[in-house]
């Protein structure tokens, strides 16, 4: 059986003036191609525009993540994206800072709730 790729859909749908969904022991139900391509772009449009999940990582998920970029926010307010580096157990930043593990999470009064040197991280940027 070949497999249906969102690409093959669409050229199928373009091409068709009905579209007939069999499912087995339910039936069959025919549908206008405008009716299917509707659907599909109201669905398409409720994932765009959902929103994205981004919590804060752990330690772990850190260095699973060693090589590649987070975004790094502290207690004072400082954030940028920043290089996981699980050898020296940091992350640094692009101006040569450190943003290191053992200050992960720390609680305090400031930015997030995070001590001035506490710091946490984010697969995504946070957005205000």
């Amino acid at each position: 059986m070949n497999e249906l790729t969102f690409e093959k859909l669409m050229n199928a749908l373009h091409g068709c003036d009905a579209v007939t969904i069999s499912l087995k022991g339910v039936g069959e139900e025919s549908y206008s191609t405008r009716e299917v391509a509707e659907a599909i772009y109201e669905e398409l449009e409720k994932v765009a525009n959902a929103p994205r999940k981004n919590p804060s990582l752990t330690i772990d998920e850190l260095v699973q993540l060693d090589g590649e970029s987070v975004w790094c926010l502290d207690g004072e307010g400082h954030q940028c994206w920043c290089l996981v580096n699980a050898e020296y157990d940091d992350c640094m930043d692009n101006g040569g800072g450190s943003w290191q593990f053992e200050h992960y999470g720390m609680a305090g009064d400031g930015v997030m709730g995070l001590q001035g040197m506490g710091w946490t991280a984010y697969r995504y940027k946070v957005e205000d």
